[in-house]
């Protein structure tokens, strides 16, 4: 192999591998951050297209590499690899984004100042490596030598940013969920953390929302982690959007709440001034079941007349709780089926002493009830 001439293969190698890493990490992973960067830096007023931005992106840190290489290729011609670096620096600031209180405040973190130290030091050590005897004989030993350096180098880029870049699963889930919702894929916003076991007030707000949408909330909210009580069913200055607009939500439920109002309050004067929408009848539920107020879920139940045989599961789940912890209860409820569930659940809870090992033991076997949530959360 001539001085400053890379092996073809080595080189055709790394430009494969940077092009698919660059164009599956922007859209694939982070394309719901960039949809909030976009969104936060034009004020709402443009929409950032993932596989418009991820095309576009990738096609100009290309370029990008273009030229870094005409710059390192003299020093550093053996491994190219490195041409992508300045690229990498780029794309590892672009994708270091922070979700920010209000849209004044910069999304971009400090990662910017890190990648200008670390080109600096790259060209220093390209400028050093002028001069230096590189050749290297073209032959298999040579050639697995050279593919096992460049792919470190590769994959050492690919860590720096993961690294620097905002990887946290719950700035991803919840603007994932949003971006569904805001789309009006409901159903699948009703998967959105349910693999990951994860959940935050936010997504709180979220599901309820998807759930109510679908007709799920009584069958199927209680099946997840749940974060919040009621306060977690509207948006609010402390628990705002991030990409979607909070009106949905509130035309969904039929009114949007006075400042400093909570949900409850808020889903309270809605049902007695008559305003509150048909299928956001669900909501008014569930602040009860997310409060522990079992009185008023079953005072609701009863002045709605609701038929006890077509009851979601979560809602006769509550109902035969209410009706062992109340002597006198506003609605009388009882299945075999339902009534032997709940007496093997509290054996379970009662007989094990050891509170973890009896929270274990009843999460794998009544995790996905309300029963568990009533007790445990």
């Amino acid at each position: 192999m001539k001085k400053k001439e890379a092996t073809p293969i080595i080189n055709t190698a790394c430009v494969l591998l940077f092009v698919a890493f660059v164009f599956l990490y922007l859209f694939c992973f982070q394309d719901d951050l960039l949809i909030y960067a976009q969104h936060i830096l034009s004020g709402g007023t443009t929409v950032y297209n993932p596989l418009v931005g991820a095309i576009l992106i990738t096609f100009i840190l290309g370029l990008v590499s273009m030229l870094s290489a005409r710059v390192f290729t003299n020093n550093l011609f053996f491994i190219p690899a490195i041409y992508h670096l300045p690229s990498m620096l780029i794309l590892a600031s672009l994708t270091d984004v922070e979700i920010v209180e209000n849209m004044e405040e910069s999304v971009f973190g400090n990662t910017w100042i890190v990648s200008i130290v670390i080109f600096v030091v790259l060209l220093l050590a390209n400028r050093m490596m002028k001069g230096f005897p590189m050749n290297s004989p073209l032959n298999m030993t040579g050639l697995l030598r050279e593919l096992t350096i460049n792919l470190a180098v590769f994959l050492a880029m690919v860590a720096y940013v993961l690294i620097m870049a905002n990887t946290s699963e719950k700035d991803h889930l919840e603007l994932r969920d949003e971006v569904l919702l805001q789309g009006r894929y409901f159903d699948d916003a009703t998967q959105v953390g349910i693999k990951q076991e994860f959940s935050s007030e936010h997504m709180t707000t979220l599901r309820a929302y998807a759930l109510g949408r679908t007709g799920g909330i009584g069958e199927h909210f209680f099946e997840s982690e749940v974060v919040g009580k009621s306060e977690a069913l509207l948006p609010t200055k402390d628990n705002p959007m991030l990409v979607m607009p909070s009106m949905p939500i509130y035309s969904f439920v039929g009114g949007v709440p006075a400042p400093g109002m909570d949900a409850k309050e808020c889903l309270r004067l809605l049902n007695k001034r008559g305003q509150l929408r048909t299928k956001a009848r669900d909501y008014l539920y569930l602040s009860c079941l997310l409060d522990k107020n079992l009185d008023g879920f079953a005072g609701y139940l009863a002045e709605d007349s609701t038929t006890m045989a077509n009851l979601p599961k979560h809602y006769r789940e509550a109902l035969t709780l209410y009706n062992h912890l109340r002597t006198a209860p506003k609605i009388d409820y009882s299945t075999p089926e339902l009534d032997a569930d709940y007496a093997d659940f509290e054996a379970l809870r009662k007989n094990n002493k050891n509170k973890v090992l009896c929270e274990n033991t009843v999460r794998d076997a009544y995790g996905k009830t309300y029963w568990y949530y009533y007790f445990f959360k």
